[in-house]
């Protein structure tokens, strides 16, 4: 009886995951209002009926899904509001057929992965399954086999095969999920093989940061503008492609096999990226539009860039990945910093939508006040703090 109760105290005594008291933390009811009236202007401004298979809306339903984990009893609504979402692109047989071949316009496939996982429902899994048939049949890939973050030729991108690092999260993750839910191991290879193929030519191997973009030489020989002659990458080190390098490599770890050969590179990386990552944050908690470019004119401190590096920190924090004693407090005290900006539009600084490019002052011409992407990855941040998953 003694060894019980001593056992319950232990339990009782030890704070949920971040909310030490070593690591500053709004406090869940806090941060729960505010995930509450997030989700509210999601439904205002994002109708279900509006939603496309396109990167800012599978952004920003995964967000939601974040949430939606932490909190059984507002699920009802939100699985819903998933659901009517992914249902206006699909077919009542799971029948789907993307707008364009590229990686932007399949990505909500790993959001029928979610709604798959949640309900049963054949549809959604079926669906999922076209995505990646109709990815098979039409994406161009590298000679290695890389899969081209853009594939429909369109203006400005008919000569070499490109790999942009969005890709790390709206493709890898899908992948990942999409082994893991039907257990096929082509599927879960080709997830591997990806993850891999995506971080040997974007990781810059002296740093540790990731570059936007890589090509791979036209069948004249040409490369993009932006791409180094000898490396096929581009030089600007962008803040929110790191947050998709950080989230979506936290997304693959999480489903794909520990067992996979391929596994231990990939988390190998994902702990260099995390610790070139943590030299470049700001005293603040935040992280730059543009990396390493102190002093570039309009460049400020991001709050999509900073949301989705500190989620994946912190999921790596929570799964043991990454030490605690570094990584246990940065998604609260990141977290911590973003709230002032989500209560005040005109502060949230979200970086605009951009293409690869070898200027940094591309990268800081237009802020948007709140977006659909800005939204979910705060939402995904929000959540570590909301409770178990």
């Amino acid at each position: 009886m003694r060894t019980l109760l001593t056992l319950l105290l232990v339990v009782l005594l030890v704070p949920p995951p971040f909310q030490t008291a070593a690591c500053p933390a709004p406090p869940p009811a806090r941060a729960e209002a505010v995930a509450g009236e997030v989700l509210s202007a999601v439904r205002s401004k994002y109708p279900a009926s509006s939603a496309l298979c396109y990167w800012r809306d599978a952004t920003l339903l995964w967000g939601v899904e974040k949430v939606y984990a932490t909190n059984p009893a507002a699920r009802g609504a939100w699985l819903e509001y998933l659901q009517s979402s992914l249902d206006t692109a699909i077919g009542e047989d799971g029948s789907f057929e993307p707008l364009l071949p590229d990686v932007d316009f399949i990505a909500c496939g790993l959001n029928l992965l979610f709604l798959y996982e949640e309900t049963g429902e054949a549809r959604y899994l079926a669906a999922a399954k076209s995505i990646h048939d109709y990815m098979q049949r039409t994406f161009r890939r590298a000679e290695d086999g890389s899969i081209s973050h853009i594939s429909s030729l369109l203006e400005g991108y008919q000569g070499s095969v490109e790999l942009w690092v969005d890709s790390d999260f709206l493709l890898l993750t899908f992948l990942a999920r999409l082994g893991e839910a039907t257990g096929d191991e082509a599927i879960i290879n080709e997830a591997a093989r990806q993850t891999v193929l995506h971080i040997q030519h974007l990781m810059d191997p002296r740093t540790g940061l990731h570059a936007h973009g890589w090509a791979e030489r036209s069948a004249e020989g040409t490369l993009p503008a932006w791409a180094d002659p000898s490396t096929g990458r581009s030089p600007v080190f962008w803040g929110r492609g790191h947050g998709w390098v950080m989230a979506g490599l936290s997304e693959v770890l999480l489903h794909l096999p520990e067992s996979h050969p391929s596994y231990s590179f990939i988390l190998e990386s994902y702990r260099r990226t995390a610790a070139a990552l943590l030299a470049e944050r700001r005293p603040s908690g935040l992280w730059m539009t543009v990396l390493g470019a102190e002093g570039l004119e309009g460049n400020v401190e991001e709050t999509s860039a900073s949301s989705l590096i500190a989620y994946g920190m912190g999921v790596g924090a929570r799964m043991g990945w990454l030490p605690e004693s570094q990584y246990a407090c940065v998604a609260t005290e990141t977290l911590s910093a973003l709230l002032p900006r989500w209560q005040n539009p005109d502060l949230s600084l979200v970086s605009t939508g951009t293409v690869v490019a070898a200027d940094p002052a591309r990268y800081v011409v237009r802020f948007d006040p709140r977006t659909k992407y800005g939204e979910g990855a705060f939402l995904a941040l929000l959540s570590l703090s909301l409770g178990p998953r």
